[in-house]
């Protein structure tokens, strides 16, 4: 089931920059990202199995020393989650939720702009998959662990919250910050991705609250 391109809005804060296990000084940091989503069964109520695929993702903001080698408008690729082994399917009206087991490729993002820079994600992780047959649209939310490498080389680890979703069909929005701590796998956060099979009026969805883990 594909949805139209929209607003991709992927904001990303790191607040340290080091390689290997050599810190350096906290440094702000921040990249937002455009682009299309879609949900392979996304008008099914609660499959065996779904896949959430990102597509003409591109770089519309960034500041920071950690995303210095990129550029505006450059490619941004983000890799598939598969959703498996669905269970506690709750019904409550048109709305259909169920847990699903999530999977990812690694890198799970790669930047044209900087090719050596990477976000590695952590396997397997919990999705919350909702369908509503009212407004006709398949939702998921998921945490994960993951860290950003440069050329094989651990930078950051830090937190990853959804911020909002808006506009028509196939928009997330997501923030990590970085922390000041040289172990990986340790970026700990949420994704919310949004598939509607109409054009919708501009929707948000309240910002979440930043949950922060120590390593």
């Amino acid at each position: 089931m594909a949805f139209k391109t929209i607003g991709l809005g992927l904001a990303l804060t790191c607040g340290t920059f080091a390689v290997g296990s050599t810190l350096a000084p906290a440094q702000a940091a921040f990249i937002n990202i455009v682009g299309t989503s879609n949900f392979l069964n996304g008008g099914q109520n609660s499959p065996a199995t779904d896949t959430i695929s990102f597509s003409n993702g591109k770089v519309e903001s960034f500041g920071g020393a950690l995303f210095s080698g990129l550029a505006l408008n450059s490619k941004v690729n983000v890799a598939s989650v598969n959703l498996a082994n669905p269970t506690n399917i709750q019904v409550d009206g048109a709305e259909t939720k169920a847990k699903y087991t999530g999977t990812s490729s690694n890198p799970f993002l790669t930047f044209l702009g900087d090719p050596g820079l990477t976000f590695q994600i952590n396997n397997s992780f919990s999705v919350t998959r909702t369908r509503d047959t009212d407004f006709n649209t398949t939702s998921a939310k998921f945490n994960f662990l993951g860290a950003f490498y440069k050329n094989g080389q651990f930078l950051s680890k830090g937190i990853v919250t959804p911020n909002e979703i808006t506009g028509k069909s196939g928009s997330f929005s997501m923030t990590i910050e970085s922390q000041d701590v040289p172990e990986p796998f340790t970026i700990l956060g949420s994704v919310t991705a949004l598939g509607m099979g109409v054009a919708l009026k501009k929707k948000q969805i309240q910002k979440l609250k930043k949950e922060k883990v120590t390593a």
